[in-house]
Formats: C-alpha cells, structure tokens, sequence
C-alpha cells in the first residue's frame, strides 16, 4: 500500500492546490493513500470523512506538520485524537511529546538538516518516533549526519512528498507491507517498521534531473561570484537549490535510501 505521508493544502496552509485536487492527483499517480499535514493545523474528522466518501480509491488520512518557534523544524504528526496543534516553543517539548503519544500519534522529524548544519531540536528533551530520509527538502548533503542520529536515536526512516503542488504528489512515499484502513494502523505499521522508503520512477528520475541540472548551476557562479540574480537570470531554476548550494547543502536524493526499509533500523519505540 503506497501512502505519501507529507502533503499540504491550500485550504489548511500553503499548498497552492485543494485538498481535492491533491488526492486527485495521488490517485492519477498510482498511490492509495496521503496524509494531509498542514501548518499546525489538523483536518477535521468531518472533512476527512467527506474527502473520504468522495474519494474511495485513495485513502485519506490525518496529519499536521508542527512549528517549533525560533528553531525552524518542523515535526509530523500523524493520527492520534488531537485536533489543532498550535506553534510550539522549545521548552514546552517535552511535555508536549508526552500529550501527543498519550493522544495514540506518530510523530516525525520532518527534512532534517533543511536549516543548517545543525539541529535546532533538542532530542534529549524530545526524541521523534521517525525522521524523513526521502523527502523535497531533505538536506541530502548531511546524509550520514541525520542517518547516524536516527540508527543512535532509535527513529524510523520514513518518506513523504512534502507536495504543496498536485504534480509534486507521490515524489516520495512508503509502501507497507500490507493494506491499512485507519490512521491508528498506520501508526502502528510505522512504528513496527513494516514498509519500504519509495518513489515512483519517473518522478524520482525527473527530480534527480532538475536538482542535479539546477546545483551544477549555482555552483557555476557560485565560482564565477555571482549572486542569486545571476543564477535566476541565467534559466530555469528554482532559487531553493541556488541558496542550498551556497549553505554547501543539496536536495539530490539519495539512491541509497531507495527501498529502504523501517526494520532495518532498531526502533526505542514501543509496537503499537
């Protein structure tokens, strides 16, 4: 079962596309289910419901991608019978940590490294459940770094799109190992480490073409001392790799990561 465990929307954050036409789009692309994880924000089980019954192919399921004020990361929540989860400071995680697994959630370090060489979050205070390998703003520079700290830390691997437009949908996902019907089972399936980091090839060619294409730019001119102006007059290009590259970071995706598997890691976790 193929699910993207990132994406937002228009109605909940900053997608530039609805709820409706994100699970469109998954459909048309092959996936079977999506997690919905605007900004601090939780779909409600109504709107869930009405998505659901106008969408039976693609499961839709319940997320929210959590603020930590002043850090810049972001934390995946996944499930649980919360509904809105408001910006977070750093002193408040550990208590919240608490809250979130009582409330039956899956939490995730959501694109470690995408601000900087370092992690701004605490992990003795508050140690995510997973962290995204495979995801549009993985800082794939610092591979080993963020890999070292999930094996250390006991957190799954896992990959979601980050999509906040349709043709971004299913970039990356993780497949189970078998069919799921409720966000409690999804919870639990990641937790258990049944599942497989994944991307569909076309996709996973045409992102490796742009980012590659895109960096070996900024690195020209980089060279060259030219600005971001230089780098946007010259193509095609999307700023976030120019600035990526100059932080010495890069968003190419890591093949290695491709069919990685959730028990390949050694999860701290209790099995839901």
């Amino acid at each position: 079962m193929k699910i993207d465990l990132h994406i937002h929307t228009r109605e909940g954050s900053d997608g530039r596309a609805t709820a409706e036409q994100m699970i469109e789009a998954a459909i048309e692309r092959g996936l079977h289910g999506l997690v919905i994880t605007d900004h601090d924000c939780m779909l409600s089980v109504a709107d869930q419901q009405r998505l659901q019954q106008r969408h039976p192919r693609c499961k839709v399921f319940r997320g929210c991608e959590a603020t930590l004020v002043g850090t810049g990361e972001h934390i995946g929540v996944i499930g649980g019978s919360l509904r809105d989860i408001p910006p977070l400071r750093p002193e408040e995680l550990s208590a919240w940590g608490s809250l979130i697994r009582a409330a039956g959630a899956l939490t995730i370090l959501n694109h470690p490294f995408d601000n900087g060489p370092e992690l701004s979050l605490d992990l003795d205070s508050f140690c995510p459940d997973a962290m995204e390998f495979l995801s549009m703003n993985v800082n794939t520079a610092l591979a080993a770094e963020f890999t070292a700290i999930a094996r250390s830390r006991g957190m799954r691997p896992v990959a979601g799109s980050d999509a906040h437009k349709t043709e971004h949908v299913g970039m990356f996902y993780v497949e189970l190992d078998r069919d799921i019907t409720c966000e409690d089972a999804l919870v639990s399936e990641i937790l258990a480490g049944r599942y497989a980091l994944a991307s569909f090839p076309g996709m996973w060619n045409d992102r490796m073409a742009e980012a590659v294409k895109c960096e070996a730019a900024a690195r020209e001119i980089l060279r060259a001392g030219g600005t971001i102006d230089d780098y946007l007059k010259s193509g095609n290009f999307h700023p976030a790799f120019f600035h990526r590259v100059a932080e010495n970071g890069s968003y190419i995706p890591r093949e290695e990561f491709l069919g990685l598997r959730g028990d390949d890691f050694t999860s701290n976790k209790k099995d839901q």
